[in-house]
């Protein structure tokens, strides 16, 4: 009798389990029918959009963006064409004024919602004037120029735009020269990253098939752990469970922001890189020989809590720097990607490879652009505001010569684009970026927006009509 109340017990466990692994099946089924999503902002090489340009979202995918300051999360479908964008129609049947804008994660808009992307302020600040104006985004996180190329030419092209910008970030020089610099890299990295790549033989832009690309490529796991988030990261609830969960980590302890006056989430916890010790000593009196120094060096790769830090700190040598010192030791994963070379700007060279191979591909864009009619500008959104960012973090020397040689390149690219007679958007108010994230905020994007505008109606005001009958 015993042994049937034990063999009674276990059924009901496993009749439970069974009803709820049914449950959360069928609601996983559904997710994925009714509101897939999307935990990053590239996509997936699979999606008709990233067979074409190497990543992009599939129709109607549920696109999740995460303020990094506030952790509000904005949440929005993909168009029919897949992107992150109003719904369009290449047929233009109110007559509007078409702008159709190319670009990177700017463009796309990876920490704003989409309602304050710039193409859509832009739209907006348009419209409210009385124009007929239409505004088309097409845009993916890390493109580079060579990918909006492409984009041009198999799908912007069929709207008819009468007008076409081209938003240019600095990382597009090394983003199109991908292929030559993984072959260079010992570990191929970012190889098959593209289904295409260009070069510049002899002054003459060649088109090369990546026979490297693959489309969802297969995962290698090290460990039991890897492989445990990229099951999860597949699933829908475990991807709405994970942006539920930063969002909150992004709400502790918030500060605020002396830069806009708004209450931003601060980190709550600091680690040690050998690149942030390296900003200490660049930024700081900080002692090589000090205990503060050498505790850090201990801690390399390891998380601090607040409180230890600041124990530390109020006992060192570097206390007088300790507001720089907790700025440089916040976990961010940004600081992966910083260098010495980042340190001190170089002036850019227009006669380098890359800047070369951006000029062709331009080139290539106005070829495109004139057979339809269009007029091609080139806008660049690495601005002082984002010099200012790097400031705020750091990152790179405060004085008037580096800001004249980070800033450097938007001369040279009005020497460029005058060369080949493209008209280019140069930045005249600041682009404001979020704290915790290099890219523009609601702010700095309405600011692009009005930058856009305050141009686009000096040049074009006359090719405009009244939006009489568009609603």
């Amino acid at each position: 009798m015993h042994y049937d109340k034990y063999f009674n017990f276990i059924k009901v466990i496993l009749v439970n389990l069974l009803i709820l692994a049914v449950l959360l099946t069928l609601t996983e089924i559904a997710l994925r029918m009714i509101r897939p999503t999307s935990l990053g902002t590239m996509g997936h090489s699979a999606s008709p959009n990233g067979q074409l340009y190497g990543w992009g979202y599939y129709s109607g995918e549920i696109i999740y963006i995460l303020d990094p300051d506030t952790g509000e999360v904005f949440s929005s479908p993909a168009n029919s064409h897949g992107w992150r964008d109003a719904e369009h129609q290449y047929q233009n049947s109110k007559g509007a004024f078409r702008i159709l804008l190319l670009g990177d994660s700017n463009t796309f808009g990876d920490i704003v919602s989409v309602e304050n992307t710039y193409p859509r302020i832009l739209e907006k600040l348009l419209r409210s004037r009385g124009l007929n104006v239409e505004v088309i985004s097409i845009a993916y996180a890390g493109w580079g120029t060579d990918q909006e190329l492409e984009a041009l030419i198999n799908e912007g092209v069929k709207y008819k735009p009468n007008l076409i910008i081209v938003q240019f970030c600095t990382n597009d020089l090394t983003d199109n020269d991908y292929y030559r610099l993984a072959q260079k890299d010992p570990l191929h990295k970012y190889l098959g990253w593209k289904p295409f790549y260009y070069t510049l033989e002899a002054g003459v832009l060649v088109r090369h098939i990546n026979p490297f690309f693959e489309v969802e490529k297969p995962a290698h796991f090290s460990s039991i752990k890897e492989l445990l988030w990229s099951v999860l990261g597949r699933l829908e609830l475990p991807r709405l469970f994970y942006f539920g969960y930063r969002a909150l980590k992004l709400r502790e302890d918030p500060i605020p922001n002396k830069q806009t006056g708004n209450s931003v989430a601060a980190a709550t916890q600091f680690t040690i890189s050998n690149n942030q010790l390296r900003m200490l000593e660049l930024n700081t009196d900080i002692d090589p020989d000090g205990s503060f120094y050498r505790f850090l060096k201990t801690r390399i790769n390891e998380t601090i809590s607040r409180d230890e830090l600041i124990k530390r700190l109020e006992q060192s040598e570097v206390k007088d720097y300790s507001n720089v010192v907790l700025r440089i030791l916040e976990k961010r994963a940004f600081h992966e990607d910083w260098s010495d070379a980042s340190w001190l700007a170089k002036h850019q060279d227009g006669n380098s490879y890359q800047w070369q191979l951006f000029k062709a591909l331009v080139q290539q864009m106005k070829d495109a652009s004139d057979k339809i009619g269009a007029r091609l500008l080139i806008f660049p959104e690495t601005d002082l505001g984002q010099f200012k960012w790097q400031l705020a973090w750091y990152r790179t020397k405060n004085n008037e010569q580096n800001k004249t040689e980070w800033l450097s390149h938007l001369q040279v690219i009005q020497d460029l684009m005058n060369q080949i007679g493209v008209q280019v958007i140069q930045p005249k108010r600041e682009y404001l970026r979020a704290r915790n994230d290099s890219h523009p905020n609601a702010e700095g994007n309405e600011a692009m927006a009005e930058d856009i505008m305050d141009y686009v109606l000096r040049t074009e005001g006359s090719r405009f009509t009244h939006r009489a009958n568009l609603r």
